[in-house]
């Protein structure tokens, strides 16, 4: 297997096909089967990264509204 120089984080994740152990047999697929595979890692990728996106807004509005209930404290300089 060849080695890849990657651009950075954002290079990160932009495989046209995921590695895994039938890698080998990835040599003997059709066109139509690659890009298959490539499409269906891309989908997976993309709601792997919705996911996560939605986990983390979930987890900043719950922060806020705990936040929100707490009660403040006196004012000092009153």
């Amino acid at each position: 297997m060849g080695s890849r120089t990657w651009a950075g984080v954002e290079d990160f994740g932009t495989l046209d096909v995921e590695i895994t152990p039938d890698w080998a047999a990835f040599a003997h697929w059709t066109p139509a089967q690659r890009a298959l595979k490539v499409e269906l890692d891309g989908e997976r990728r993309q709601a792997e990264q919705v996911a996560e996106s939605t986990g983390r807004l979930v987890s900043r509005l719950v922060a806020e509204m705990v936040a929100a209930e707490r009660p403040r404290a006196p004012d000092l300089a009153a």
